[in-house]
């Protein structure tokens, strides 16, 4: 399933968001780069309400069976803002006990593949004018729980 919400035309996201694809490594844990605030705990925990993408590109990845939870996330917060995630493999899990933005005022990408899981209470794809979110869940064993 993807789900695609453009607001205004982002035309540089699709070829931004592609190079953050490659180069994934096949081990337990999560790497980032770029504009991530708070830090994302490397071997996975708990993080308090990240923002991927905040006024520039930000970029992470879970994957290898590594657990990420919190209350709150947001993919391309501000206007400027780039923000790429991606949950893959089983075991991999990203759970939210509240609200994941996907592009609140800027762009974000959230691909779940391989047997990934997200987890989340509400999902808000492309939530002021301007922004732009795209949610991606495919492969077997791939889950997304939300409400």
């Amino acid at each position: 399933m993807t789900y695609f919400a453009p607001h205004r035309g982002l035309a540089l996201l699709p070829s931004l968001l592609v190079l953050s694809a490659w180069g994934a490594a096949a081990r337990a844990d999560i790497t980032s780069q770029g504009d991530i605030s708070p830090a994302l705990p490397i071997a996975g925990g708990s993080v308090s309400n990240p923002i991927i993408g905040n006024t520039s590109f930000g970029t992470a990845t879970i994957n290898g069976g590594t657990s990420l939870t919190g209350t709150t996330g947001s993919l391309g917060d501000k206007s400027t803002g780039l923000g790429d995630l991606t949950i893959t493999g089983f075991g991999s899990i990203w759970d939210l006990s509240s609200t994941l933005t996907v592009g609140n005022s800027g762009a974000g990408r959230i691909q779940v593949n391989q047997g990934g899981r997200l987890q989340n209470n509400q999902l808000i794809v492309g939530n002021n004018s301007g922004a732009a979110g795209w949610v991606s869940i495919d492969g077997f064993g791939t889950v997304w729980e939300s409400g």
